[in-house]
Parts: structure tokens; sequence; C-alpha cells
């Protein structure tokens, strides 16, 4: 089967989600969106369910600007650089609400209170470079861990331990 051309597609994400989003069209060239399936998707998730179908062809829906005023630019995956340096930052309590945004981009600080963050990095480390996109970075000073990856997969890293 044909599938739906990214331009089309383009126009059905920004109708149906309420959405302004923009892209290069070098970035989306010759790529379409192929689905097979009868999938019902709430109200409340579509623009979610549409991210996903972006990822299937390594394409990222990527928030720009203030809330208020943000639209979203759609970017080759590969395009990791740019991507992480626009990489939302969410604190720890809030990254639950991020748990359903497959294709965000999401960066989040973690405090550890029981274990060194060296030994922490490296065990992270290990689990997200398997993922081609994610990294862990420590921050010595205060035993914490700046984490950047798919907002789904940051959310099950919410490693908070108990304080004291």
């Amino acid at each position: 089967e044909k599938g739906t051309n990214i331009d089309e597609f383009v126009k059905l994400v920004s109708v149906v989600t309420g959405r302004t989003l923009t892209y290069n069209p070098t970035v989306v060239k010759n790529k379409t969106i192929k689905v097979i399936g009868t999938k019902h998707v709430h109200k409340d998730f579509v623009f979610e369910f549409l991210q996903t179908l972006f990822i299937t062809q390594d394409l990222l829906l990527v928030p720009i600007g203030p809330p208020e005023a943000e639209i979203y630019l759609i970017e080759d995956v590969k395009a990791s650089q740019f991507v992480r340096q626009r990489a939302r930052f969410v604190k720890l309590e809030d990254l639950e609400r991020y748990s359903k945004r497959a294709g965000e981009i999401i960066s989040s600080t973690i405090k550890l209170h029981h274990i060194p963050v060296d030994k922490a990095q490296r065990a992270l480390t290990q689990i997200i470079q398997d993922q081609r996109f994610g990294f862990v970075q420590q921050i010595e000073e205060s035993n914490s861990l700046l984490v950047m990856n798919f907002a789904p997969r940051s959310c099950n890293f919410n490693m908070r331990s108990p304080k004291t």
C-alpha cells in the first residue's frame, strides 16, 4: 500500500490536535506514514499517538518556544545535537506527566542520597546507551545525575530515594 506522505500527515496532525507544526522539506523528503489497524485513541492522547507514528519514520516533534506560543519542529532523530539542545527540562516530581509522550526528549536531574554518583552513572549509562539517544551526566558537587532521553524512558528512571 502507498501510505500517506508526510506533508499530508502534518496537515492532518495540525488539524486534529490544534497544534502548529513546521519542518524543513529536506528532513521529511520521501517519507510516508503507513498505518494498518483500527486503534481507538482517546482524544486526550491523540497527539502522543501521532508522535509515536512520527517516531516510526525517525522523526521527532521538538517543542520550540514558550508554552503560550509553542510550536513543534519536525526534526530527524539523527540530528541529535540539535535535539538535545532543545530538550525540555522536567522536574523529577513532574516526570509522570510525560510518561505517555513517546517522541519528546526531556532531561531531568536526579539527586542521589544513598549511592555514589559514579556508580549510579555507570549503571544507568549501560541501560541508556542501548537506546541510541539518551545519556547520563554526573553532577559531582551535588551527588546528582542529569538524565536525558525519550520521555517515557526517562520517566522509568525516577529513582528518588527517601529523604533522610
